[in-house]
């Protein structure tokens, strides 16, 4: 277990495994929905992969929708790995976006989960 988490860069930690334990615990607060394992082993695995999710749903539906209003505006790839190649800090700056869209689309889906479990109730989850 220890061999694999030491494998776990900061991305995987930031993007994956942080949102997916954030998830879990607030929608067992928010909207009584228990994600939580008691073997930490299937736990590690059901957080990274909930992460996982979450930070897809931002590639896919919250990035695009940002550019889409231009409140994100990109740089082609080539110009990205040129300064890049300047400035090491860049990359860093993308990490953190990513983590930020995260964050985001985190935020954004346990809000869906609270009106899927008021409308599944007939009333807002508690």
């Amino acid at each position: 277990m220890k061999d694999l988490l030491s494998k776990l860069s900061s991305y995987n930690l930031f993007n994956y495994l942080l949102p997916g334990i954030i998830f879990v615990v607030l929608a067992k607060d928010l909207c009584n929905y228990s994600f939580i394992q008691q073997d930490i082993v299937i736990g590690v695995f059901l957080y990274y992969f909930i992460g996982l999710v979450i930070s897809r749903f931002g590639s896919l539906v919250i990035e695009p929708l940002l550019r889409h209003v231009s409140f994100l505006k990109f740089a082609d790839y080539k110009d990205f790995v040129a300064a890049s190649k300047i400035d090491e800090k860049i990359e860093l700056f993308s990490e953190v976006n990513n983590t930020y869209r995260t964050l985001c689309s985190l935020f954004i889906l346990l809000g869906l989960l609270k009106i899927y479990g008021g409308v599944k109730r007939g009333q807002v989850c508690s």
